[in-house]
């Protein structure tokens, strides 16, 4: 005779009346409290360097951009990509930049270099005792490609990542693995979620995920929410880095609002074709020629540019992909 408890339902009624608590964040919309969360992108993209200012903040309740942190947090990092030197010297920069007496926060960024191999029972076992000894809030794993040796584009394989930490989550504790993104044309921005690299199991499983990518050819990167379970959206966020041989500084976080880039392309489209003598120009040539610009060169946001040229009457379309000044 089976010992199985008998399957227990609840009506869509019953769920509807019920009384549930609100979801919490550690980071308000970024990190959900007890949920997975994907930081990626591209190789240099800083997503080690802004998560480690994103735990010192969070140690301090303070905020991160204009996302609150309504309770202090503490993390324990697991580190496999840069190891002590490497992270050493971010911590103590990043600390510098963001004005963090390091001092202050010995109890809460734990840094265990390690093989750890996150489908190993073993280094599972040895992390649920890290959480009972030292009670964090949060987990960074840096990177999931370093702690996973299944197949990431098999979902069979990255589905047992998410069995693994199932535990931990269900501790109310966050999970933040850091990935990498599929490689990007570097002039170009990610598109979503679809560039998370390995199979889509990643993209299934997480509660948010958070892109971000440095700006070409500038000191700028933007960040962007490209996953939200709880169906959240926000803008794009973009904030500038300063560095020197002792600190890293984020500053002048902005809200990247893409219609201002589109007016910014279709103001250098227009200066440049008043100024080059040639009589019509080609949708190829236009791109090419905004290509070295230090903004966002999505080849759809140059098509809008021509689009508004046009409606301007700035612009006139000569014929299928040829354009010329003038007016109808």
């Amino acid at each position: 005779m089976s010992s199985a408890k008998p399957f227990e339902g609840i009506t869509f009624k019953e769920l509807y009346n019920k009384d549930l608590p609100p979801v919490e964040f550690l980071v308000e919309h970024l990190i959900k409290k007890g949920g997975l969360t994907y930081v990626y992108g591209p190789p240099a993209s800083f997503k080690t360097n802004f998560l480690l200012y994103t735990v010192l903040k969070g140690y301090n309740g303070e905020k991160i951009s204009d996302f609150e942190v309504k309770n202090p947090f503490k993390t324990l990092w697991i580190d496999e990509e840069n190891g002590p030197v490497g992270m050493k010297d971010k911590l103590v920069k990043i600390g510098k930049g963001a004005g963090v007496d390091i001092d202050k926060i010995d109890k809460n960024v734990f840094f265990i270099f390690n093989e750890f191999k996150i489908l190993s029972p073993t280094w599972i076992l040895q992390l649920n005792e890290a959480v009972v000894r030292h009670k964090p809030d949060m987990i960074v794993i840096d990177s999931i490609a370093k702690v996973f040796d299944g197949d990431e584009r098999n979902e069979r394989d990255v589905a047992l990542i998410f069995n693994a930490i199932k535990p931990i989550l269900a501790k109310n504790i966050s999970v933040v693995f850091i990935h990498h993104s599929r490689k990007l044309d570097k002039k170009t921005y990610g598109v979503g979620l679809e560039d998370l690299s390995g199979s889509r199991e990643f993209g299934a499983m997480n509660d948010t995920a958070v892109y971000l990518q440095r700006i070409y050819n500038s000191n700028k990167y933007m960040l962007r929410l490209t996953k939200h379970r709880y169906g959240i959206d926000i803008d794009d966020v973009n904030f500038e880095v300063t560095s020197d041989d002792e600190k890293i500084t984020l500053s002048n976080f902005t809200v990247y609002v893409p219609t201002k880039t589109v007016d910014k392309i279709k103001d250098d489209i227009h200066s440049w074709m008043l100024f080059d003598p040639k009589p019509e120009w080609t949708t190829e040539e236009i791109k090419n020629k905004m290509s070295n610009k230090p903004y966002n060169h999505k080849p759809t946001n140059i098509s809008k540019s021509i689009k508004k040229l046009i409606e301007d009457n700035a612009i006139i379309k000569v014929r299928r992909g040829v354009y010329s000044l003038g007016i109808k």
